[in-house]
């Protein structure tokens, strides 16, 4: 059994948690609602030594990359948006203030708009198994290649909106185990997605909407006045392998989905002072599912290997997209 304390004279009752695992590893981010520090700390489960024990109030979100770095989503004192990650094996387990971290290397976005102001930030991924490739079993999830989802909810103009960056790991890790400082409009630009959401009223995204390389995300009815309508289901698919055969299954035939490897601009204002500009090619499909009878938007999704489970909590139905 493994027993954190909480930090401060006041235990707060009202708490939830956000835990990950990755091979060994098991994070937890523990998030009061009446003390305002969160605190993020890692173990060995096998072993129960603790290795990581940190807290700040702008920690809101992070996630493990491998077996010895994690990654924490915040904002700087200016209040723009970045990652800050960590090698696990070259910090201490006392407790300390997240910003203390010896072997900290800061992801710096570009600032953002005069007329914008970032409120929430959530970071979400879904690493595979540590386990060998077995040829005997139809799927497999590489944990060295998954993308991360970094969800930025920006007001712009008085009005809200919400970002969506996709990154992959792979850049992620290769740019910490280098010494060179990372610059903003580098990495960015380099092998990274960013757009809007199709849904702009989500206000929370979960880590089942994630699976190792994919992602799906959905809107609301196109027609709501009559009580019914269609649910935009769409899935991105980042694996390389993934982009090959796409391509190939669109120019041999009338397959659904599509291959995305132009790059997309991003003007200054919208949310960043500066234009930017990201690249990274996907995959993806879009489906359209009735949303039946007195629909209002209360579904929820599970992406997996080969389909997405639709789940209706009104109705207590579940529907599932093969793909």
């Amino acid at each position: 059994m493994l027993i954190l304390f909480q930090r401060g004279e006041v235990i707060d009752t009202e708490i939830s948690y956000t835990i990950q695992i990755f091979g060994d590893l098991v994070a937890t981010l523990f998030s009061p609602e009446f003390i305002y520090e969160n605190q993020v700390a890692v173990w060995e489960w096998k072993t129960g030594r603790l290795l990581l024990n940190v807290f700040g109030e702008d920690l809101d979100s992070f996630s493990l990359l491998s077996q010895q770095h994690i990654i924490f989503a915040l904002c700087d004192d200016h209040g723009d948006p970045m990652l800050l990650a960590a090698n696990l094996a070259k910090e201490t387990s006392d407790c300390q203030e997240f910003c203390k971290v010896k072997s900290g290397k800061y992801f710096r976005y570009p600032a953002l708009g005069e007329d914008s102001y970032l409120h929430s930030l959530q970071l979400r991924a879904d690493p595979g198994p540590l386990c060998g490739e077995n040829q005997n079993v139809p799927f497999y999830q590489d944990t060295k290649d998954f993308i991360l989802i970094l969800n930025m909810w920006v007001t712009e103009d008085e009005i809200a909106k919400h970002w969506i960056h996709f990154i992959p790991s792979q850049l992620l890790l290769s740019l910490i185990e280098s010494e060179s400082r990372v610059a903003s409009d580098w990495w960015l630009s380099r092998d990274t997605r960013m757009y809007l959401a199709r849904d702009q009223n989500d206000t929370h995204v979960w880590v089942c909407y994630v699976f190792g390389t994919r992602f799906v995300t959905s809107a609301y009815p196109l027609t709501r006045a009559s009580g019914k309508g269609e649910m935009t289901i769409a899935l991105y698919d980042f694996n390389r392998l993934a982009l090959r055969r796409g391509a190939q299954t669109s120019a041999a035939s009338d397959m659904p989905g599509s291959v995305v490897s132009l790059s997309n601009q991003i003007h200054s204002g919208h949310p960043f002072c500066e234009d930017a500009e990201t690249s990274l090619p996907y995959w993806t499909n879009v489906a359209y599912v009735d949303a039946g009878k007195n629909y209002d938007g209360h579904c929820t999704m599970m992406c997996c290997e080969d389909n997405i489970v639709i789940v209706d909590l009104e109705s207590r139905m579940y529907r599932v997209l093969v793909f």
